[in-house]
């Protein structure tokens, strides 16, 4: 009854708790009639209707089904749970409207979560919901105004209206009467909405953040106000009034970050009474001295970080209780000693990062003696002193020096820091410490970060050696190649150590003492020179969870490298060179829960590798993929050994490895065996494996499969044999799997299949995509066809259809016969198909009555006509239509009439036809649309009238339109909630896009020719959150192609320059952009055989004072031919670098830590040492190019060629082997 690749566990009330996370599902799993469930989780599934009661007898108190394609709901799915739901998310779906019809059985709700879907319009009756629901999100939709029917929910106090298309609220719109928190952020409001504040007496949440309000003056309420947040943040405002509100308000935080304030006049906050202040990533240059009247005794909290402001507001001594400021990227030099008056007493968290102070501000703190948490990184400090941290330091929890010109530490800096607990000195150049610089901190110090930052061949023992409290050590990325057996047996408190990206080569037995490492729980040891590991490597370590030792050159884990471990969980020796496991390396391992040894070199795998390990309870995954493997022989003892997941694909198995198979036959759940060269499976291959649920053999040029291969997986749900050669299927190849779920059998030779081989089972997908079937298998549709939900027959041969085909799969929701040989499909096809809701039917050559065709599947919400030689455009009687394509067909004009039955359209495609011009005649019958691509047409002309009708449009693509000339700047104007525009480039592209500046957040251009010329967006600021550019002609991109951009930049912006010739960028390309929190570029697709960094970094002060913060989004380079080459070192030191300071990856977990390295590890180039191999631009040191800082000064002449050569040396001068560029970076 209950799908077992779901969770379950139950709670204390004997209320079960049920997950289905990304389990491919199309209908919601059944439950035991009477079952009691707390909560129940369907997500990422292919869920794409709800039915009538779907949880028939159940007693459910909340129900959570997003990031599924739910578009229709029953009006009955929650009738058997009404009086006991109370929570329901059906987030990230595919609905139109809110269901209320189907939420009428339901009397107690009180939390919905609707966010992201596609509603437009707000019911006006909401039945007893009125009277219980008190949180409704509905963000992310495509709501144009605030509903005024909210008024009438009297119990709701939090209303998430984020991402919507509201341009403004009327001044009669009433809030509901008990709302407390109201989120409107990301929309298009214009003027500030006092509506809000005047009906809404209990408000006191308000969140405007990203809209376009640009003043905020002479609101003067008719009431009092007291909010307890208002988040004004990344509007358009350049001025704030002192006079907000009336002087009649409190609003105790107040956000006004990325706005453009240049100045704050006095009394500029009288009567707010804030107690913290957001203004960070402003303008602001000065404050008035008195800015801060009125708040003296009030705020606590101020963020004045990214602004302009070159010395410390004397604004801020006044402010009496200020307990936190941040004052980073500044451009504040030489502190007075007077800028802390004030505030010392009180002041605890202080910011000066990233500006350029050349030493500890000692006399401007000295008064400061409470003081908890100093960040002073990013700055250009190069010496600590012992009298630099005085009495006022006593109370330091937290010193943050990251990233300054440190190059040795001496004496007692730290002398008078007893209570510190969180050191960082990352990324400075540290090559002398004296052994009892930290003396100090023995008995405080628990958390000391060195990352990037001290080079020392052995590892630090004797600096370390006081530490009695450490319990994160993070020494990542430096030059440390031997680690003494007793390093760390002081540092008995250690429970995190990372030593990522070092040159360890051996690491000794004994290194982790059982009897000093008692609280061990995580090391990393990813990216060193090991070799092999030894036995006892890791033994006796009670706590250890999580150990990770990838990419090393280990050859063999020898006998007990990992012993006698009780907890730990996760270990990850992926992409090694391991040949050899010997038997018991994994030795009394019981909890083992994930080990992970892809990208080896293993050619047999032993179970006599493990002894006493895993558990049945939890068994474990493992993961041998990509090796070669070509036999795994199992021994007589046969080992316990308890295996849930096991991933055997991409390498040599000829054969079904079944002794392994029938030893973990109780535990198996998932097994892949892709990609090997397994040509035939054979009746006892799998005959044990009862409990199997996933099997996937795809790849593997199979031919042949016996007919009871497959027998007596009694539980097996999903079965993937797609990417074969297999030819034809016996009538009893499926019959004992009365739990099939999933089929594929795509990418085979099937010409046609036995009448009984998919009989008696609960198919709900079935894949016969790219075969040789002459006719759909109707024979087959009958046996399975009662839950049916989707067929795909992509790329077949079939002919023919008619009214009997499917008329034995009455629940069909997806079908595709895309790419087949049909010609005539009768009208009466698609009988009985009323629950259909995707159908595909493109690259045929089509010629059918469709308004008849069509009758009988009005629930159709997608239709693919793309390729079927449509001339004419015949109408589609399909209310319920949502996304239509009609691209690659020879279409000249576009009727009327074809369209006046589709006003839920929200997608549609007309790409590659033979339009002449936007058929604007057809927009007001399509008031819902909101994506149109009109791209690849002969249109000649675009103006106003070319989408005048589109009042929802949010996406519009009009790229390679090469007959186009003539192209009106104003032609955008009127789609006001247009979020991205792809075009192809323009002379007045810049007047384009600025007439459509308010709304539009992504921009795509194509060129079409070798260069493009000026400024894309010139000097109107449009709010791109992402800006794409592509052309296969492209060779040159303007040094002020992004000028501009930074005006109306957020967050986040991306940029990207994809798929060109371009081979090298110019200098300064970036220079622009560099005050963007989150900027990224995206350079894939391009021909740079380099990358000259004065393209991100317009000097080298700038690497300095910023690091890969610069591109704290990332710089993505896949699909270049890159030479590895001495001018390439400084990518390859950037990579690592952001890996560790942008993306933080020593605090992300095993998965994730995998997920980033590949990200960064997709940036190739060519490497002449080793045959012309693509290697990673990460994996490339000096030494290996035995690069000296003659070889970096490249080829060019003049100023450019020299700045060019400094910067790559000095951008690489961390690494040891580059000790001469360390005089040259100082004296340049």
């Amino acid at each position: 009854m209950f799908n077992s690749m779901c969770t379950c566990k139950t709670d204390e009330a004997l209320k079960m708790h049920i997950a289905c996370i990304a389990v491919p599902l199309y209908t919601i799993p059944e439950v035991p009639p009477d079952t009691r469930i707390s909560h129940m989780d369907v997500m990422s599934s292919d869920i794409e209707a709800v039915e009538s009661d779907i949880l028939q007898n159940t007693r459910i108190e909340s129900l959570r089904l997003m990031n599924n394609r739910i578009g229709i709901i029953s009006e009955k799915a929650f009738q058997s749970s009404g009086k006991i739901l109370r929570a329901l998310d059906l987030s990230y779906n595919q609905l139109d409207k809110i269901p209320l019809k189907s939420f009428s059985s339901i009397t107690n709700l009180d939390w919905l979560n609707l966010h992201g879907n596609n509603i437009e319009t707000v019911e006006t009756q909401w039945n007893h919901l009125e009277n219980t629901l008190q949180h409704l999100f509905i963000g992310e939709n495509d709501l144009v105004s605030f509903p005024e029917h909210f008024s009438k929910l009297r119990t709701l106090s939090s209303l998430n209206l984020d991402n919507n298309l509201i341009t403004s609220i009327p001044p009669n719109v009433k809030t509901p009467p008990a709302l407390e928190t109201l989120s409107i952020s990301n929309n298009f409001l214009h003027e500030f909405p006092v509506s809000l504040l005047e009906t809404g007496i209990t408000l006191n949440r308000l969140y405007m953040r990203d809209n376009y309000i640009e003043n905020v003056t002479n609101i003067i309420p008719n009431r009092f106000i007291n909010l307890q947040v208002l988040d004004l943040g990344m509007n358009r405002l350049e001025s704030w009034s002192g006079q907000i509100f009336g002087g009649r308000s409190v609003v105790q935080t107040l956000h006004l970050d990325m706005n453009r304030l240049e100045f704050l006049d006095a009394k500029a906050f009288d009567g707010l009474r804030s107690v913290r202040m957001h203004l960070s990533h402003n303008k602001l240059k000065n404050l008035d001295h008195r800015t801060f009247e009125g708040l003296e005794r009030i705020l606590e909290y101020l963020d004045l970080e990214h602004n302009n402001l070159g010395t410390i507001p004397k604004a801020i001594r006044i402010l009496k209780n200020l307990m936190f400021l941040y004052l980073s990227s500044n451009d504040l030099g030489e502190l007075d000693p007077a800028d802390f008056t004030g505030v010392s007493s009180t002041l605890r968290s202080l910011s000066l990062a990233g500006n350029r102070l050349t030493e500890i501000p000692t006399i401007s703190l000295m008064n400061c003696t409470n003081l908890s948490h100093l960040n002073l990184g990013y700055n250009f400090i190069r010496e600590i002193k012992e009298t630099d941290f005085g009495d006022w330091a006593m109370h330091l929890d937290t010193l943050l020096l990251m990233n300054n010109k440190l190059k040795e530490l001496t004496g007692k800096p730290f002398k008078n820091m007893t209570s510190l607990r969180v050191l960082s000195l990352s990324f400075n150049n540290i090559h002398y410490v004296e052994p009892d610089v930290l003396l100090d901190l023995a008995n405080s110090l628990e958390t000391l970060e060195i990352s990037f930052g001290v080079y020392y061949d052995n590892f630090p023992v004797k600096i370390l050696r006081h530490l009695k409290s450490l319990r994160w050590l993070v020494l990542d990325n430096n030059d440390i190649s031997y680690v003494p057996v007793n390093s760390l047996h002081s540092l008995d408190s250690l429970q995190y150590l990372n030593m990522e990206s070092n040159r360890i080569s051996v690491l000794v037995p004994g290194t982790f003492s059982s009897s000093n490492q008692t609280y061990l729980r995580e090391v990393r040891l990813n990216q060193n020179h090991l070799m092999s590991l030894e036995p006892n490597t890791f033994s006796g370590l009670q706590q250890l969870q999580t150990v990770t030792v990838s990419r090393n050159k280990i050859i063999e884990i020898m006998s007990h490298a990992f012993k006698d471990l009780p907890i730990l969980l996760n270990i990850d020796l992926s992409f090694n060179k391991i040949e050899y496991i010997q038997p018991s390396a994994f030795d009394s391992l019981p909890g083992l829960k994930r080990l992970d040894l892809q990208g080896n070199q293993l050619k047999e795998l032993r179970i006599t590798s493990f002894i006493n390990s895993t558990n049945s309870l939890a068994p474990m995954s493992l993961n041998v993929s990509n090796n070669c493997i070509e036999r795994i022989p199992v021994d007589d003892s046969k080992t316990a050994v308890h295996i849930s997941i096991l991933d055997l694909s991409h390498n040599s198995l000829e054969f079904v490895p079944l002794k392994l198979l029938y030893l973990i036959s109780n535990s198996l759940r998932n097994l892949y065996l892709d990609y090997n060269r397994i040509a035939k499976v054979y009746s006892s291959d799998f005959s044990n494996l009862t409990n199997l649920e996933v099997l996937s053999m795809t790849e593997n040029g199979m031919k042949t499969v016996a007919s009871k291969a497959f027998f007596n997986l009694t539980s097996l749900q999903i079965l993937y044999l797609s990417d074969n050669n297999i030819e034809k299927l016996s009538s009893e190849q499926f019959s004992t799997l009365p739990k099939l779920r999933v089929l594929s059998l795509a990418r085979n030779r099937l010409n046609r299949l036995s009448f009984g081989v998919l009989s008696d089972m609960p198919l709900e997908y079935l894949d016969l995509s790219h075969n040789e079937l002459l006719a759909v298998p109707t024979g087959v549709l009958q046996k399975t066809g009662a839950t049916l939900r989707h067929l795909l027959l992509t790329d077949n041969r079939i002919d023919h259809v008619d009214g009997t085909t499917f008329s034995d799969v009455p629940k069909l929701t997806n079908l595709s016969l895309s790419n087949n040989k049909l010609t005539i499909i009768p009208d009466n096809t698609f009988v009985g198909l009323t629950n259909l809701v995707s159908l595909d039917l493109s690259s045929n050559n089509l010629r059918a009555n469709f308004k008849e065709l069509f009758h009988y599947v009005q629930n159709v919400r997608h239709l693919n006509l793309a390729d079927t030689e449509l001339i004419e455009m015949p109408p589609l009687p399909l209310p319920s239509l949502v996304s239509l394509r009609l691209s690659n067909n020879k279409l000249e004009k576009i009727p009327k009439s074809s369209m006046e039955m589709l006003s839920q359209l929200k997608t549609l495609y007309l790409n590659d036809n033979k339009l002449t011009s936007s058929p604007g005649h057809i927009w007001p019958s399509l008031p819902s649309l909101k994506t149109l691509d009109l791209s690849s047409n002969p249109i000649k002309t675009i103006t106003k009238a070319s989408f005048s009708g589109l009042t929802h449009l949010q996406h519009l693509q009009v790229q390679r339109l090469k007959y186009l000339d003539r192209f009106d700047a104003g032609s955008l104007s009127k789609l006001t909630t247009l979020r991205s525009l792809a075009t192809d480039w323009h002379h007045n592209l810049g007047e384009i896009v600025c007439a459509a500046v308010q709304s539009i957040r992504r921009l795509s251009v194509h060129v079409n020719r070798p260069r493009l010329v000026g400024s894309l967006v010139k000097g109107c600021g449009p709010k791109l959150e992402s800006v794409a550019i592509t052309g296969s002609q492209l060779r040159q991109v303007d040094p002020q192609a992004f000028v501009g951009l930074e005006r109306g930049a957020g967050e986040g912006l991306t940029i990207s320059i994809r798929h060109t010739a371009v081979e090298d960028l110019p200098v300064d390309l970036l220079l622009p952009l560099v005050g963007i929190p989150k900027l990224a570029l995206d350079l894939t697709g391009n021909k740079l055989t380099s990358l000259n960094p004065l393209t991100v970094y317009s000097n080298y002060t700038t690497w300095e004072n910023s690091g890969t913060n610069i591109l704290k989004g990332g710089l993505y380079l896949d699909d270049n031919p890159l030479q590895c080459d001495c001018g390439l070192l400084w990518l390859g030191q950037w990579l690592r670098r952001w890996l560790r300071e942008a993306v933080e990856v020593h605090t992300l977990g095993m998965a994730e830590t995998q997920l980033a390295q590949w990200t960064v590890r997709r940036a190739m180039c060519t490497d002449p040492r080793n045959g012309g191999a693509r290697v990673p631009v990460a994996d490339i040191y000096p030494e290996d190019l035995r690069c000296k800082a003659s070889a970096l000064s490249g080829s060019g002449t003049g100023n450019t060629a020299a700045k060019t050569s400094h910067l790559i040396v000095c951008l690489t001068r961390s690494l040891a082997v580059f000790y001469l560029a360390t005089v040259w970076c100082n004296v340049y």
